[in-house]
Order: structure tokens, then C-alpha cells, then sequence
């Protein structure tokens, strides 16, 4: 899969997320979950080719987001927490090898704005449900 050009990837993606969203709707659970981790691989391929940054970043979000929100519909809310939270990470560590070009950069900055505030919304809404302290401290970090 890693030789395949971008535009090819991103319409793998695309029919991929969209067959997990199937699969969540009608309750195929496992299968719905074996999508969105397909959906990440291709997002995290994607992400390393860097050649369409500001789209990337989206498949990126979306990516681990709609597998969060799968989780949080389960109610498996540290499970959804810790997928914001690789997304988040995963953003925040690229700062430090592509922070050559300025256009990059900010568009990574405005990625990682949009995921932590996603994972903040996360928190807020389930902070009661989670009995886990460790991410309101590594918020506290960052």
C-alpha cells in the first residue's frame, strides 16, 4: 500500500472510512473497528508522504476521531480518549522534524488546535465515566 500515489490512497481512505460508518450504523461492530484501524494505517501512511499536508491532516483527525466517537458511542469512553490523544501526540511530535517550512508548520499548529480540542470536549462531557486521572495530568503538560 505504501507505493501507491496519494490520490489513489486518499480514495482508499475515503471508501474505507465510509464502509466503517456503514458498519457502526448497522452495528457490525468488529468489522466497523477492522475499518477504522485500515483507515488510520492509510491516514498514518498518508501523514508520512506529507505531499497534500492540509488534506492529510484532516484524514488524519478524522480518522482517529470517527474511531473515537465509535467508542464513545459504546460507551468505552477511555478507549475513545486514548485515540485523541495518539492523534494529538502524533501532531505535537511532527512539530519536530517538519518545522522547516513555515506553511507546514502552521498547518500543523491549526491541527494540533483542532485536536486538542477535541480531546478537551472529550474530557469535559466524560470526565465523570472516567476513572483514570492520568490525561486531565497530561493535559496539565501541555
Amino acid at each position: 500500500m505504501n507505493n501507491l500515489d496519494t490520490k489513489t490512497l486518499i480514495r482508499k481512505w475515503r471508501n474505507i472510512i465510509a464502509m466503517a460508518r456503514e458498519n457502526a450504523a448497522n452495528e457490525q461492530l468488529l468489522v466497523a473497528i477492522c475499518h477504522y484501524k485500515k483507515a488510520k494505517k492509510i491516514a498514518l501512511i498518508l501523514f508520512n508522504q506529507w505531499r497534500e499536508p492540509e488534506q492529510t491532516i484532516n484524514i488524519l483527525l478524522t480518522s482517529y476521531s470517527d474511531l473515537a466517537h465509535f467508542y464513545q458511542s459504546k460507551n468505552q469512553h477511555r478507549m475513545a480518549e486514548l485515540e485523541l490523544i495518539k492523534a494529538h501526540e502524533m501532531l505535537l511530535m511532527s512539530l519536530n522534524y517538519r518545522s522547516n517550512d513555515y506553511s507546514h508548520k502552521h498547518i500543523l499548529l491549526n491541527g494540533i488546535i483542532r485536536s486538542y480540542t477535541k480531546l478537551r470536549k472529550h474530557l469535559n462531557k466524560y470526565a465523570s465515566t472516567n476513572s483514570q486521572p492520568s490525561t486531565s495530568l497530561y493535559l496539565q503538560r501541555i
